[in-house]
């Protein structure tokens, strides 16, 4: 065995539509409703409490821009979320910089992987080619599926023995994490679940076991926590994996979701946006995966590891965009990232010898294509054809772009006293939503951003 590496480990695990309030820990501890009201996640809660969980934490819309987001540092204004191949952009992201290579030029002894979904769309670049030394090639969704339930109507839950593959994710994490610390290699390991997207798979014997669980306001759908709480069985799995390796105290973990949670779940025929009480799933944070509103894009966040405090919190605005910045910081990376890197490290905050997290820019930006502005009377919100969001401090500005330039919607947030939206501050306060747009739009100029086509 060769000798125990001092560079620190790196796991990063990103689930799949899990909602800010998909786990069974208060994200934000003075909101009695920042949790599951129905799901029992031991090990997530594990992660959360270990270390610093962001009361604030960003991604993106959807599943790419996110997951291009977090192997680039860089907003999805730079790299929109579109299904059709985009060869120029794909040629461009290869030459930023990678968490891969990032490492590898620190320590060449460095091993990475990436399992799970990678799911970055254009003309499929595979994770080999951001650096890494051993994956599963371009993934999408389908991979994630039992072959049983591959070409089943989504509405349609399927039973399977290992849903999502979560238990084959876990065990091979945990192969590639005993391999690299026999061989005295650091490393950094991605798990990117396939769940708890869209399509329901579960265990028959976890749903009996929960068959007589009070049901929740906002989470009523016994098939649906049998995956997720089957999904934190497999991250348990993987935590006690390190503990057991003796290598929990030279380990960072971060754990986040690529989006917000659904608004609805198609179950079994039935498609409902609400709760049987008439609550949205995502409550008290509004709408849902596909939006830029709260309830889109802020999601379960935290990180673990030498140095940070158990048990801490922040209120201080993180993003996806941050990791690869952060990694770079704790693994001692002394070199330039390169152009347009757009997130900062958020390791200072982590712990706690800031109060802040320094970027290129001073507020985060969520750029995606189409959304439905909510406060409106418009009928054709087909018309907007881009939605973004620029969050600064407490203050957030929302803006939906009319393809023809003419009548596009800002909306403006005080998150501190408005976590569900509900208040559009644009009108009563028209300098501070001028100032905040223009920022806005001059940040999109400079990313070459698309805003009035798609």
């Amino acid at each position: 065995m060769q000798a125990k590496s001092t560079a620190p480990n790196f796991l990063v695990i990103l689930t799949d539509d899990q909602s800010w309030v998909g786990t069974s820990t208060l994200m934000d501890p003075s909101n009695s409703d920042s949790k599951s009201d129905y799901y029992q996640t031991p090990h997530m809660d594990r992660l959360l409490n270990n270390g610093m969980r962001f009361s604030r934490g960003y991604t993106s819309t959807y599943c790419v821009p996110s997951r291009r987001a977090l192997q680039s540092g860089q907003t999805s204004a730079r790299h929109w979320y579109n299904n059709a191949p985009q060869k120029k952009w794909t040629v461009d992201y290869l030459k930023q910089m990678s968490i891969p290579k990032l490492l590898k030029s620190i320590d060449p002894n460095y091993k990475t992987a990436h399992l799970g979904k990678w799911h970055l769309h254009a003309d499929k670049p595979e994770p080999e080619l951001m650096g890494y030394d051993l994956s599963d090639g371009y993934t999408t969704n389908d991979e994630g599926h039992a072959p049983s339930t591959l070409k089943t109507p989504i509405g349609i839950p399927g039973i399977v023995d290992d849903p999502k593959m979560i238990f084959d994710l876990s065990r091979r994490g945990c192969k590639f994490m005993q391999q690299q610390v026999a061989e005295g290699n650091p490393f950094y390991l991605q798990i990117s679940e396939y769940a708890v997207h869209l399509k329901i798979e579960y265990r028959q014997s976890v749903n009996d076991a929960i068959k007589n669980s009070k049901l929740g306001a906002k989470h009523t759908i016994p098939e649906f926590r049998s995956m997720i709480e089957d999904m934190d069985r497999g991250i348990g799995i993987v935590l006690d994996e390190i503990e057991r390796l003796g290598i929990e105290d030279n380990t960072y973990i971060i754990f986040l979701s690529d989006n917000g949670g659904r608004k609805s779940i198609p179950i079994n025929g039935q498609n409902a946006l609400f709760s049987p009480a008439g609550l949205s799933r995502n409550a008290p944070l509004a709408q849902a995966k596909h939006e830029v509103y709260e309830g889109g894009i802020r999601v379960p966040f935290c990180i673990t590891g030498p140095g940070i405090e158990a048990g801490a919190v922040s209120n201080v605005p993180v993003s996806i965009v941050d990791i690869l910045p952060t990694i770079a910081d704790l693994a001692g990376f002394q070199g330039d990232l390169g152009p347009n890197i757009d997130g900062g490290s958020f390791a200072p905050l982590a712990k706690q010898m800031s109060e802040r997290v320094d970027r290129p820019n001073p507020f985060i930006v969520v750029h995606a294509k189409r959304g439905t502005p909510r406060n409106t009377t418009v009928k054709n919100s087909k018309r907007y054809v881009m939605q973004s969001c620029l969050i600064q401090g407490d203050d957030k500005l929302i803006k939906f772009w009319d393809k023809n330039g003419t009548e596009d919607i800002i909306e403006l947030y005080d998150l501190s006293t408005d976590i569900g939206e509900e208040q559009n501050l644009a009108v009563a306060h028209p300098e501070k939503a001028a100032q905040l747009e223009q920022l806005l739009d001059n940040y999109l100029t400079q990313a070459d951003a698309k805003t009035r086509s798609m």
